[in-house]
């Protein structure tokens, strides 16, 4: 499959910014050649702001993982799972923490059934995925094999990816909600494990309509698509860095890597909408972000790669963290940094929301409906 990949690659490398190969529907784009600096910004208009309510019950620091539902948001923060309802509201929080069959030790992902109202919590040291309703009763357990780091779930399929120590084949597995395996992916990434380094895995799950499924393996610069129909993986595009692409090896010492990684370029997170995608990359040891036009093929360079987009009068920036199944792109504001910044803030609902924030509450969210005529020139 590697060797396949670099082929492909090595045929197409010279033809722009990106060329599809139309026997079998892939692209290729080049991210070392970005056609211009994107100097637009958002309007804090388009922006849907969510202070989530803070309590003893839900202290919220670091987020996790976000997954916004047509009727709730569901919030993983450390080792616990929240609910809110979509004014912000805290519900309740998700999982029972002991050593009986029925609770768990730990979440370390989780995914969301919201058809069934189900929560499915990935509890790594039982080995097992636990389900909860939404009002935190348990209902039964499904176990597994293997050193699962991430999990979704879409239309009765849960997919899990598998750390990956060097050598291991499988890199997704997709079994159905009885725990029957239906499908494993090849492993693209191979290197002589040493140190307990860089443990690539799926970086990316995410639906995207109701047949694909975008699949892609971290450190990894080929895109996927698992069709439900055919129950397998498709090449969707590759982004091409030429003679800067990581070598494999590298990942398999931390000492190799902190020495020689800045000579090289490697993808941290691609989030793809109807029109655009958004790619996150390192490139020479310095972070990268452009955002690629679809439908106007062309790609353009973010002005601030570590905050992102501009948004007029909110003060801050926007850069997608996660997206919802509708397609609603997601990032968060910590409330000390909108307080403490109180004075910049000309946005009118966002002064009406500092007012009722301290630097204890908990983040706020911010939502975003990528249409092209939110951008502001």
């Amino acid at each position: 499959m590697k060797h396949l990949i670099f082929y492909i690659i090595f045929l197409f490398m010279f033809c722009g910014c990106y060329t599809e190969n139309t026997t079998s529907g892939y692209k290729i784009y080049d991210l070392q050649k970005v056609q211009d600096t994107d100097k637009s910004s958002l309007d804090s208009g388009s922006l849907h702001y969510i202070a989530l309510e803070f309590n003893e019950q839900c202290p919220i620091g670091y987020m996790d993982k976000v997954i916004l539902t047509d009727t709730y948001i569901f919030i993983k923060s450390d080792d616990f799972l929240y609910r809110f309802s979509l004014d912000g509201k805290f519900l309740n929080s998700i999982g029972k923490y002991g050593e009986s069959p029925s609770d768990i030790q730990g979440i370390f992902d989780f995914a969301i059934d919201e058809k069934q109202e189900k929560a499915l919590l990935l509890d790594m040291m039982g080995k097992k995925i636990a389900i909860y309703s939404f009002d935190n009763e348990f209902q039964y357990s499904i176990p597994y094999e293997g050193l699962v780091r991430n999990m979704e779930y879409d239309n009765d399929r849960i997919f899990l990816t598998f750390m990956n120590l060097g050598n291991e084949s499988p890199k997704l597995q997709v079994m159905n909600m009885g725990g029957e395996v239906s499908y494993r992916s090849p492993n693209d990434i191979h290197y002589k494990f040493q140190d307990m380094f860089a443990l690539p895995s799926i970086k990316n799950i995410q639906p995207i309509n109701q047949e694909e499924i975008l699949i892609r393996q971290n450190f990894n610069d080929t895109i996927y698509t698992y069709a439900r129909s055919t129950n397998g993986l498709n090449f969707r595009y590759i982004f091409e860095f030429g003679d800067s692409k990581l070598p494999y090896d590298l990942l398999g010492s931390h000492e190799r890597f902190v020495k020689e990684n800045e000579n090289y370029a490697y993808l941290s997170d691609v989030t793809e909408t109807k029109n655009r995608i958004y790619v996150d990359f390192v490139f020479h040891g310095k972070s990268k972000k452009v955002i690629i036009d679809k439908s106007k093929d062309k790609i353009y360079e973010v002005q601030n790669s570590d905050g992102g987009m501009i948004v007029e009068g909110g003060f801050h920036f926007f850069w997608p963290k996660w997206i919802s199944s509708a397609g609603c792109l997601i990032d968060y504001i910590p409330a000390d940094y909108m307080v403490q910044n109180k004075d910049k803030i000309t946005d009118k609902k966002l002064i009406e929301l500092v007012n009722i924030l301290n630097e204890e509450s908990n983040p706020v969210l911010i939502l975003y409906e990528d249409k092209s005529a939110d951008i502001q020139k």
